[in-house]
C-alpha cells in the first residue's frame, strides 16, 4: 500500500554488531515535485501513469547534457554509513514502436552539510537503465566515504535526439539510512532518529 511516508525499523548485522536502519518512502501524493535540478530537464506531478496511489512525478530530458532531478537529500552522515535508495519508473514514448527511449537511471552526488546545491563530488550510481517501456524498479546502495556528510539522490532521464520525445514517471521513492540521519523529500523532512510513523505522517498534514 502506498503512503506518503512509511517508516520501518530494521537491524543490519555488520561485523558482529547491529546497525539500525530506518526506511522512509515518498509517493508524490502531496504535490511536492523535486528538491532541485541541474541541466536541461522538465518535471511536474501527473496522474497519467502511477505505480500506486493517484500521483507520480513526470520527468523529461529537454536538451543535450546529463539532466539531474534531485528527489531526496540525506544529511548528517558519517564515513561507513550505508544509504540505499530506490524508485519505480515508467518509460513512455511519444514515438510509436520506440522501446529504447526515454529511459532513466538512479544516481547520486555528495553535498555540503547545509546546502543541497553545494556539490561535493559525484557519488556514482547504478549503471542499469530502465528498459525503455513500462514499469521498472531501480535501486542502488552507497557506502559513505571519509569526509562526506550528505548525499543527494538523483533521477537522470535520458531522451533520444531530437529531444522532447517522451516522459518518464517516478513513483514509490524509498530511502534507507542510518538512525540519526535526516531524509529530505520534496514534501518535507523526515528525521530518522526517534521517529514514529504517526510523527512522520504529521509532517505532511
Amino acid at each position: 500500500m502506498k503512503t506518503l511516508v512509511a517508516v520501518v525499523m530494521a537491524s543490519l548485522w555488520i561485523a558482529g554488531g547491529a546497525l539500525a536502519q530506518t526506511q522512509a518512502c515518498y509517493g508524490w501524493e502531496d504535490g511536492g515535485t523535486a528538491l532541485g535540478e541541474s541541466g536541461n530537464v522538465n518535471y511536474f506531478v501527473d496522474s497519467t501513469h502511477v505505480s500506486e496511489g493517484i500521483s507520480a512525478l513526470a520527468i523529461e530530458e529537454t536538451g543535450s547534457g546529463t539532466g539531474q532531478i534531485y528527489v531526496a537529500w540525506i544529511t548528517n552522515l558519517t564515513a561507513g554509513d550505508e544509504v540505499t535508495a530506490s524508485f519505480d519508473v515508467y518509460d513512455g514514448s511519444l514515438l510509436e514502436g520506440d522501446s529504447v527511449y526515454p529511459r532513466t537511471r538512479i544516481w547520486a552526488h555528495y553535498s555540503v552539510a547545509d546546502d543541497i546545491n553545494g556539490s561535493d563530488g559525484s557519488a556514482g550510481g547504478n549503471d542499469t537503465y530502465s528498459d525503455g517501456y513500462g514499469w521498472n524498479n531501480l535501486s542502488h546502495t552507497w557506502i559513505i566515504p571519509e569526509g562526506k556528510v550528505a548525499l543527494v539522490i538523483e533521477a537522470r532521464p535520458y531522451g533520444a535526439s531530437p529531444f522532447d520525445q517522451g516522459y518518464n514517471w517516478l513513483d514509490n521513492l524509498c530511502v534507507s539510512a542510518p538512525e540519526g540521519a535526516w531524509v529530505y523529500f520534496p514534501g518535507g523532512t523526515v528525521g530518522t532518529q526517534n521517529s514514529s510513523l504517526s510523527a512522520v505522517k504529521a509532517l505532511f498534514r
